[in-house]
C-alpha cells in the first residue's frame, strides 16, 4: 500500500473509533430520556424504528471494529463485509424513517409531507443501497488495494451514498424551517421550539457525520 492508502486507513480507523465513542457518550447521556419516555409504551412503528436506530448502530460499530483489526488473508471477507453494510443501512433507514415521522408530526400530521418525504427518502436510500452493494468503478490509477482491506479499492465511489444522505438530511431540516416559519411563526409554545430547535440540531449532526464519510472517501481515493 502507498503512503496515501495508508494515510487513509488510520484516517478510516481513527473516525470510526472517535464515531463509537460519540455514540457511547450520546447513548448514556440521553439514557434517563429513553427510560422516561419509551419504556414501558406500547409497541408501534415509532418504538420500533427507535428502537432499531438506537441499539443496531452498536452492532455495526463492533463489526466494524472488528473489520478494522481483522487480517483476513487468502479468505473471503465479501459476506462479513455485506453483513456490515446490512446493519449500517438498518440503522440508517429507521433513523431517517423517525425524522421524517418528526417533520410530519410538524407539519400538523399533513399527509402531503409524509406521503412526498417517504417517496423521496425511500428513493434516496434505495440508491444508497444499490450503491454500496454495487460501487461504481471509477478507474482510478493506482486506487486498486486488497479486495478485504479496510479502506476499499473503490473508495471515491463509496461516497455517492454518503451525498445522497446528505441531500434527504438537507431537504428534511429545509421542510422543518418552512414549517417553522410557514405555520408557527407566532407560536411562543416552548413544545413548539423544542421539536424545532432540537430537530435542526440533530439532523445537522447527521448531515455532518455523513459529510465527514464524503470527505474521508474522497480524500483517500485522491
Amino acid at each position: 500500500m502507498s503512503i496515501l492508502d495508508t494515510f487513509g486507513l488510520q484516517f478510516a480507523k481513527y473516525t470510526n473509533v472517535a464515531a463509537s465513542a460519540i455514540l457511547i457518550y450520546d447513548y448514556f447521556i440521553t439514557l434517563h430520556s429513553e427510560v422516561q419516555w419509551t419504556w414501558g409504551q406500547k409497541w408501534g412503528i415509532i418504538r420500533i424504528a427507535f428502537t432499531i436506530s438506537r441499539y443496531v448502530p452498536f452492532a455495526g460499530a463492533l463489526m466494524t471494529s472488528y473489520s478494522a483489526i481483522e487480517n483476513w488473508g487468502t479468505r473471503d471477507c465479501i459476506p462479513f463485509n455485506d453483513a456490515v453494510n446490512g446493519i449500517h443501512f438498518l440503522g440508517i433507514i429507521a433513523a431517517e424513517g423517525l425524522l421524517i415521522f418528526r417533520v410530519y408530526a410538524f407539519s400538523g400530521n399533513k399527509k402531503a409531507y409524509l406521503i412526498i418525504l417517504l417517496s423521496f427518502g425511500l428513493a434516496i436510500l434505495v440508491t444508497s443501497v444499490i450503491l454500496s452493494a454495487a460501487p461504481i468503478d471509477l478507474n482510478i490509477p493506482g486506487s486498486v488495494t486488497p479486495p478485504c482491506a479496510f479502506v476499499g479499492a473503490l473508495r471515491l465511489s463509496s461516497a455517492f451514498p454518503y451525498g445522497l444522505l446528505m441531500l434527504l438530511e438537507i431537504v428534511l431540516m429545509s421542510t422543518t424551517t418552512f414549517l417553522r416559519y410557514r405555520h408557527y411563526l407566532g407560536s411562543h409554545s416552548a413544545l413548539v421550539k423544542s421539536i424545532y430547535r432540537d430537530g435542526l440540531l440533530y439532523m445537522f449532526c447527521v448531515m455532518s457525520i455523513n459529510a465527514t464519510g464524503t470527505i474521508d472517501f474522497v480524500l483517500t481515493s485522491l
